[in-house]
């Protein structure tokens, strides 16, 4: 299946080894959101249902900020680096919404899948200020870089675990979680 997107023509499929390195992105992402979603809940001392119910969120920014508001509020300081976590947190999630929600295109002079980036604004000299929604730009993405990103978000995820453990020790009775 072959339709065009601006200049280029689509991908529909991508190499194997491209589609599996997403799947382990996506996979990991979902889990390092849920791992936010404790450390909130935690904060907040409710159980994880409650939490489903109560706490709506949307952009890790959110989280990131909520929990550091909470933090001060109940008076709780740790040693991770909540501004390198905040935006680390934030250039992974762009990352894995550009993976998940773009079109890839193929480029005639390469083989490496492109995916077209429809957000934010060109940051090159011939196109100052033009939106990429008018006019896309392609990214290569090379199967490296979706390693590397597989492996900052696996990185991420121990961040967050460690800062749950160093909140969990602060806090008086920490209610136990009855999901894993």
């Amino acid at each position: 299946m072959e339709l065009r997107t601006g200049t280029y023509p689509t991908r529909y499929r991508l190499p194997v080894s491209y589609s599996t390195e997403i799947g382990r992105i996506i996979t990991r992402w979902a889990f390092l959101e849920w791992r936010l979603r404790r450390v909130v809940n935690l904060l907040l001392d409710i159980g994880p249902k409650e939490g489903r119910l109560a706490v709506r969120t949307g952009r890790i920014d959110d989280y990131v900020t909520m929990i550091e508001d909470l933090m001060k509020l109940k008076g709780i300081t740790v040693q991770t680096d909540m501004a390198h976590l905040h935006s680390g947190l934030t250039q992974l999630e762009w990352n894995r919404d550009l993976l998940a929600h773009s079109v890839w295109v193929k480029h005639p002079a390469t083989k490496t899948p492109m995916v077209q980036v429809l957000k934010g604004k060109w940051a090159h000299p011939s196109k100052p200020k033009t939106k990429r929604k008018v006019d896309p730009q392609g990214e290569p993405i090379t199967l490296q870089q979706l390693r590397a990103n597989t492996k900052s978000i696996a990185g991420a995820i121990l961040t967050i675990h460690a800062l749950y453990e160093e909140i969990s020790r602060q806090l008086p009775s920490p209610r136990k979680s009855s999901e894993p």
